[in-house]
């Protein structure tokens, strides 16, 4: 029954595919260049509504301007209101961006407060004119990330422009808004995580190594392409030798699940004691080591795997430092030293009800190989492949999660999952899919909801 259930739920994929592909941004008439079309305004505030003031960058544009505040004196006063609709999916990271201005044009005993809502939920607060202002003009830029947790469904965005303390005149400050936008989070937060631009930007690199840098060679199995490689090891013997580190800083939610990708190869010419390990570390915390090849390692010899962390991220809701670490602590490095190489890096934000997918291990074609799937403790799972992934991966309500398969996509495999939400099913790939990418991706049941979890892209050979 659930192999046909999953059949059939493929067929209905398959058929939502097309008309989905280009639904990415869910605001509405953000730049106000259709009035306030998809927009309703409420409540308090004097002088609402659509005119031309520099509020990005000191260019005219259109915007939606309030003097806010109470119309009658007591406070404290609720905010005016501009609210749309919008579709947002469990489980899914967002991206909220917004332009703001203050225009003072006399001193005034407090300029404002600026809040986005969605549903009940504040998502980001700007309190910097919640003060005393004098004469000017005053910028702002309101981003926030964050994954919604509600059920998938419709909720209102909502922007709040208050000035609690006091009631609105001609001369109360006035606030305006434009470039609203809310986007789900880019598949990869890491830019630049397959090295295809040819170079390391915008990572830096640093630490003893020898020759590190982006090279052309099949660090997948699906033939060469661009990957970052170092040999690792000491510069001087002084054992334990610090790692050479790949840095990038991206947005990171407290209390959001996230997943790490990449893939890993090592190139030996001799035999050495230790091949190296690479680490991910996120805001100064360790989260995991990849140590396959971190005992001896033989002559002559492609050996290639795939790490995979998965990690509720505990730190603050900030811009932080993901660093990939090569190491190779207890020696130097020499021109016969194992080349470590890492590709296709990537940092995703994960839905709670997760039907994840995992692999280690070399991926050669005829090798029973084993997948892991993590989910909901005793729920049922479903497995689909595909020969890519989107670029732009989208919802289908009321699944949570999103689809990420390209089409087309067949199913793989389905069971159900321990009392600790862990699963596993074998996979060996056929000869003629060496050199092939293969996507997988896991949906995982509960009840009567269901979840894409993340795709897991890996190549055989």
């Amino acid at each position: 029954m659930m192999r046909l259930a999953s059949l059939s739920l493929c067929g209905a994929l398959a058929s939502l595919l097309t008309p989905q592909l280009g639904a990415q941004q869910l605001v509405t008439n953000g730049t106000f260049s259709s009035s306030t079309s998809g927009w309703t305004q409420g409540g308090t505030g004097c002088n609402k509504g659509v005119r031309t003031k520099q509020v990005v960058n000191a260019v005219n544009s259109a915007a939606y301007c309030v003097r806010p505040g109470g119309t009658v004196f007591n406070p404290p006063h609720p905010p005016a209101t501009l609210c749309q609709n919008v579709a947002l999916v469990e489980g899914v990271c967002y991206q909220l961006d917004l332009y703001a201005a203050l225009f003072v044009g006399t001193t005034n005993a407090q300029g404002g407060q600026l809040s986005v809502k969605i549903g009940t939920r504040t998502v980001a607060t700007y309190t910097g004119w919640d003060r005393s202002v004098n004469p000017g003009t005053y910028r702002t830029h309101l981003s926030a990330d964050f994954q919604w947790t509600g059920t998938t469904g419709n909720y209102a965005l909502c922007l709040l422009m208050g000035r609690s303390k006091y009631t609105c005149n001609s001369n109360t400050p006035e606030m305006c808004i434009d470039n609203v936008s809310l986007v789900p989070a880019p598949p990869n937060i890491l830019t630049n995580g397959d090295f295809s631009s040819s170079s390391l930007s915008p990572w830096t690199g640093s630490g003893p190594g020898g020759s590190p840098g982006v090279r052309t060679i099949d660090a997948t199995g699906c033939g060469p392409d661009r990957a970052f490689c170092v040999r690792p090891g000491g510069n001087t013997f002084n054992p334990p030798h610090p790692p050479y580190v790949l840095r990038q800083s991206v947005p990171m939610v407290n209390g959001v699940l996230y997943q790490f990708d990449a893939d890993v190869a090592l190139f030996t010419a001799s035999g050495n004691s230790q091949g190296g390990t690479v680490g991910l570390r996120i805001g100064g915390t360790l989260l995991s080591t990849f140590t396959r090849w971190n005992g001896s390692v033989l002559a002559n010899r492609t050996e290639r795997d795939h790490m995979t962390v998965l990690f509720r991220w505990a730190g603050t809701t900030a811009t932080h430092a993901v660093d990939v670490e090569l190491r190779r602590d207890k020696y130097v490095h020499s021109s016969v030293t194992p080349t470590l190489c890492v590709d296709n890096l990537r940092l995703r934000c994960v839905p709670p009800d997760i039907g994840m997918t995992s692999l280690s291990g070399e991926r050669r074609v005829n090798t029973a190989l084993k997948f892991g799937v993590r989910g909901t403790a005793n729920g049922a799972f479903a497995v689909f492949i595909s020969a890519g992934e989107l670029n732009n991966p989208f919802p289908i309500p009321p699944f949570a999660g999103r689809l990420q398969l390209a089409f087309p996509f067949v199913f793989q495999v389905a069971g159900v999952l321990n009392g600790s939400g862990n699963g596993s099913f074998p996979f060996s790939a056929p000869p003629f899919a060496a050199g092939m990418p293969i996507a997988f991706q896991a949906i995982n049941v509960r009840g009567n909801k269901l979840t894409f979890g993340n795709s897991l892209r890996v190549c055989f050979y």
